[in-house]
């Protein structure tokens, strides 16, 4: 049995790994950034100032919440026919691995806030536990945007860091951002 009639897409490379009729139709995010969402009105939702630069992070580490306990990534993965792609054989190494990359991003995001006048606003990956982050902006002062659209965290930002290869890279190119990609593991 089919799962679906025809599956939408974001590019012909995810494509070439289904077996069921597709259509690539691009990423629908893309979509929202015809008008840029107030600054001013975020800044102050969010306490931060327009004084001061403003780095806005798009952590992207879904898999660390599973490092030491993989069971049900291992089990979710072998259902999924996800752990047959290449790279993706073993869901335990690669949390492990995703962990250790989380830290190092962490740090280094923290050692930037540690030796600048800046301000940082991170958005957890919606997959991702968020803890660490909390934890990160106890200790540094910095923002976590839990609940709030992407664009938004785009609108605030004088530069935008993210992992390699995630999506708001381009979204922040798309809203006329600077923005860092940072290589953090096995990216």
């Amino acid at each position: 049995t089919r799962l679906c009639d025809l599956y939408l897409s974001w590019s012909q490379e995810f494509a070439n790994h289904l077996t069921v009729p597709y259509a690539v139709v691009g990423c629908p995010r893309f979509d929202f950034y015809e008008t840029q969402p107030d600054r001013n009105e975020l800044a102050s939702l969010y306490g931060l100032s327009l004084d001061k630069p403003i780095i806005t992070v798009a952590s992207s580490f879904p898999q660390a919440k599973f490092a030491g306990n993989a069971d049900f990534l291992i089990s979710d993965w072998k259902n999924l026919k996800v752990s047959e792609i290449p790279g993706r054989e073993n869901p335990a190494d690669l949390a492990e691995k995703e962990l250790v990359a989380l830290n190092r991003f962490m740090a280094w995001m923290e050692c930037l806030l540690a030796e600048n006048d800046y301000q940082m606003i991170v958005k957890p990956h919606p997959a991702e536990d968020t803890k660490p982050w909390r934890d990160f902006a106890s200790r540094t002062g910095a923002k976590v945007m839990l609940t709030d659209y992407i664009w938004n965290l785009l609108a605030l930002a004088d530069v935008h860091v993210c992992r390699v290869g995630c999506l708001t890279a381009a979204e922040a190119w798309l809203a006329g951002k600077e923005s860092i990609q940072c290589v953090v593991g096995n990216d």
